[in-house]
């Protein structure tokens, strides 16, 4: 699996007047979790992480963050969450959660339905999910994009269950 590189910068000050000035140098302010030295307040380039979600569509990506004003090299992370203005939609937060390559992390994956159920081909039902999203157990470095689902088996009052889904190891 390949880490994308992002820089961040450390930030002593905290609060909201700092972060509004943050805001205006195109700055998002952000935190990293996880870490041995416990919580550490950052600073990201709005821009390079706008361009990291559009090029890896913003889920569950491996990131190298290199954190200037620090002396340690960089860290293993992934963004956990994002705030976006309710109004312009821009985004004013970012957490990310520091992680080791060999210990087992959870991740929400979406559930990706394909095929035509038989019901709904030939008997004129309608399929339902319900659920969109599958947290699942597994090390960094094996994380999958998507847990796909084939529903072309399922006929009118069929279901599946989460157990009845094949994963990857």
């Amino acid at each position: 699996m390949q880490f994308v590189a992002l820089t961040a910068t450390a930030r002593a000050r905290v609060g909201k007047a700092t972060a509004k000035k943050l805001r205006a140098a195109q700055r998002i302010p952000a935190i990293v979790y996880g870490g041995a030295l416990g919580p550490v307040a950052v600073a990201v380039s709005r821009r390079e992480l706008r361009m990291l979600l559009r090029a890896q569509a913003g889920r569950n990506v491996l990131i190298d963050l290199t954190i200037a004003g620090l002396g340690d090299g960089p860290r293993k992370v992934l963004l956990k969450a994002t705030q976006a203005d309710p109004i312009d939609g821009g985004l004013i937060h970012a957490d990310f959660q520091e992680i080791r390559l060999d210990q087992k992390i959870r991740v929400g994956l979406p559930v990706q339905v394909f095929g035509e159920a038989a019901g709904v081909k030939s008997k004129g039902g309608l399929l339902t999910q319900h659920l969109r999203e599958l947290l699942v157990e597994c090390l960094p470095t094996a994380i999958p994009d998507a847990v796909r689902v084939d529903v072309t088996p399922l006929d009118l009052g069929d279901a599946l269950h989460v157990r009845d889904l094949a994963v990857p190891e």
